[in-house]
């Protein structure tokens, strides 16, 4: 709703100009960090495979290939959620102080402008070149995406197995009613403020 659109790229474009949706959705950013872990199948939310109580849980009976297979989709599941966790919440491939066709700025002044005259001229206009530019926002989103990866890990590590009884009083007694709430506050804020 805060995006106008569910193109990935206008929403990265919406949080270039404005700011980043976790800072305009800071409730929306917990919630689906909670429904991604849970979607993933990680502790606390892994009831299904519970791999302490026994062998390799529902892929008890492969081995070997097979096995490999569906735990390795297990893990793009991880980088997925976490890319688009970056994407949704952190501006995608958007870094401060840095813009498509200009390079790096501060205000407005560019960082070639700047640099004119002194040593740092050459190293400035290699800075500012576009294929510089495209790498910095490349690197961003996968140093972004592995960060939102190594969150869901160390959640996985640190948290214990909620039981059955927990995971509904969670799912349906705070998380539903929390998001339902939060659809209805951001529907009632992007009608009152249209033009933000």
């Amino acid at each position: 709703m805060i995006y106008g659109s569910l193109r990935l790229e206008q929403m990265v474009a919406w949080q270039e100009s404005h700011v980043w949706g976790i800072i305009v959705q800071p409730m929306a950013f917990i919630l689906f960090l909670v429904a991604s872990i849970a979607e993933t199948k990680r502790v606390p939310f892994d009831v299904p495979e519970g791999e302490s109580e026994i062998v390799a849980g529902y892929f008890l009976e492969y081995s070997g290939f097979k096995f490999g297979m569906f735990f390795m989709g297990e893990f793009l599941e991880v980088v997925t959620s976490a890319a688009l966790i970056a994407t949704l919440f952190f501006g995608g491939f958007d870094v401060p102080f840095i813009l498509d066709q200009q390079g790096f700025h501060w205000g407005e002044t560019r960082m070639v402008e700047a640099a004119q005259g002194t040593w740092f001229a050459g190293i400035a206009n290699v800075l500012n070149s576009h294929v510089m530019v495209i790498l910095f926002h490349v690197g961003a989103f996968l140093l972004k995406t592995l960060l939102l990866m190594w969150l869901s890990l160390m959640i996985r590590w640190t948290m214990p197995r909620f039981r059955y009884d927990q995971i509904m009083q969670l799912c349906w007694k705070k998380l539903l009613p929390l998001s339902l709430l939060n659809v209805l506050a951001t529907g009632i804020l992007v009608l009152a403020f249209p033009n933000w």
